[in-house]
């Protein structure tokens, strides 16, 4: 004869009842929490993956008109002879691509581009704007980055705007990566300071361009100004 169920025995499938019964239950109770829950991942998903598609097609326009305004350019910067309505245009080309692309990376490249083709063509407030401009929207890492400040450098002093083209040329210096380019701008430097008839901060650059003495043509320049300021 079997053995008597017990008390234990008897309690244990009501137990697993009620347990799932709950479990059910709460699934029933939050099922509408977990229904928006899954809309709003797969809303999000879905937008981030418009917003990488639409970045990819943005930038991939973008390019595609760099690459158009840098052909008109090239054409005329490798000329013995810049024509200035060429240079014009390719400004003109390089300006409608910053206003119709201008969070895009060929847009800050094109900034570049359009400061050395003003102070080309003497329009040397235009050149300041587009070089600061580059600089505001460049990353530290940016090699270009001295480039256009040493450009912009020129561009003030031009303008007789001294104390900002020693900005402008500090600026060169400290972001150089290689020593023959910032050599090159403590030499700029000595010549501002030289035209600001401040001599000893004058020889104070002109002394840092002889001492590196990477460039010979360089040093014999820095010797013959500071000799002539002392």
């Amino acid at each position: 004869m079997a053995k008597g169920t017990t008390k234990i025995d008897l309690k244990q499938p009501d137990q697993f009842q009620s347990l799932t019964l709950r479990i059910y239950n709460f699934i029933l109770e939050n099922r509408r929490q977990a229904y928006i829950a899954s809309g709003a991942a797969a809303l999000v998903i879905i937008i981030a993956l418009g917003l990488y598609f639409y970045h990819l097609r943005y930038e991939s326009k973008a390019a595609g008109q760099y690459a158009e305004a840098y052909a008109s350019y090239r054409s005329v910067d490798t000329a013995e002879e810049k024509d200035r309505d060429a240079l014009m245009s390719a400004a003109a080309k390089y300006e409608q691509l910053v206003e119709n692309y201008s969070r895009s990376n060929p847009a800050r490249l094109a900034l570049y581009n359009l400061g050395n083709i003003y102070y080309s063509l003497g329009e040397y407030e235009q050149a300041v704007e587009a070089y600061t401009t580059y600089l505001q929207k460049g990353s530290k890492r940016d090699m270009l980055k001295p480039l256009a400040a040493y450009g912009l450098g020129y561009s003030y002093e031009t303008l007789g705007e001294f104390d900002k083209a020693i900005e402008a040329f500090l600026q060169a210096a400290d972001d150089a990566s290689g020593l023959h380019f910032k050599i090159i701008n403590y030499a700029n430097l000595g010549r501002i300071y030289e035209k600001m008839n401040d001599a000893e901060q004058a020889v104070q650059y002109f002394e840092k361009v002889y001492e590196a003495d990477t460039d010979p043509l360089l040093a014999a320049l820095a010797a013959r100004r500071i000799a002539n300021l002392k």
